[in-house]
């Protein structure tokens, strides 16, 4: 084997190298960026889509309370009444178990 024959071979194996380098190059250039940015567009959809469902649990609950708290003061006002009336009924006095009845029926209706 002589020394034009070496340099022949080394001349393939260059080639073949330089073409293996350039199916590097293309994933380096083309694929690993892409596949980054797919994994980052799809970790900005989630994180949006657990926000969005965040807020509406959120509007959910607030709405809850704002309901609750005013039904929970009326039934408050109206046990009260109620027992204001057994107290005027006990007593004996019959203008203010009026009074008291016409305040348990009004509590009643505001529930």
């Amino acid at each position: 084997m002589g020394l034009s024959e070496v340099n022949a071979n080394m001349g393939v194996i260059i080639k073949e190298v330089k073409q293996n380098m350039k199916g590097l190059t293309r994933w380096k250039e083309l694929y690993i960026p892409l596949y980054a940015t797919s994994i980052a567009l799809i970790g900005v959809i989630c994180n949006s889509l657990v926000q969005v469902e965040r807020d509406l649990t959120q509007i959910k609950i607030k709405e809850y309370e704002v309901s609750f708290k005013s039904k929970q003061k009326g039934y408050a006002q109206f046990m009260h009444s109620v027992t204001a009336s057994f107290d005027a009924c006990w007593s004996g006095n019959r203008e203010n178990l009026n009074a008291q009845l016409q305040q348990t029926e009004t509590n009643y209706f505001e529930l």
